[in-house]
Parts: C-alpha cells; structure tokens; sequence
C-alpha cells in the first residue's frame, strides 16, 4: 500500500512528464522560481521530485533557507 507522499511524488511526475515543453517550464517557473532549474526535461523533473521528496520527508536543514537548499539540491 502506497503512502500519501508516495502517491502525492506519483501523481506530480505524471502531470509532468504529460505537459507540453512550454508548460512544464511555466509550471517550474511558477512553483519552484527558487530553483531555477533548466535542462534536460528528464533531468529537471527528477530534480523536482527530489526536491519535493526532501521537502516531504524533512530531509531539509530547516536553518536554510529556500534559496539555499535549492542551491544545494542543484549541486546534487
């Protein structure tokens, strides 16, 4: 059985693998302009599930700010 972060993470990746180039970037534009992110679309929806998966499992340095934790998840 499937907890709720797992279907949560599920169901994010799904929505992005399914958007056009030009949506996936607003929506990483819009929901994470902390990060930053560009790249290979493979690549940068794993990143965001990893950033959501620390996000989620408290993975964070909670002294960090969002901006630095980005930085530190690129680096990753």
């Amino acid at each position: 059985m499937m907890d709720e972060n797992s279907k949560h993470l599920l169901e994010l990746q799904d929505k992005m693998e399914k958007m056009p180039d030009e949506e996936l970037i607003a929506f990483v534009s819009e929901n994470y302009p902390e990060a930053g992110w560009c790249g290979k679309r493979k690549l940068v929806v794993r990143k965001i599930l990893t950033f959501e998966r620390m996000r989620m499992y408290g993975d964070k340095d909670l002294s960090m700010t969002d901006e630095e934790w980005a930085e530190k998840t690129k680096q990753s």
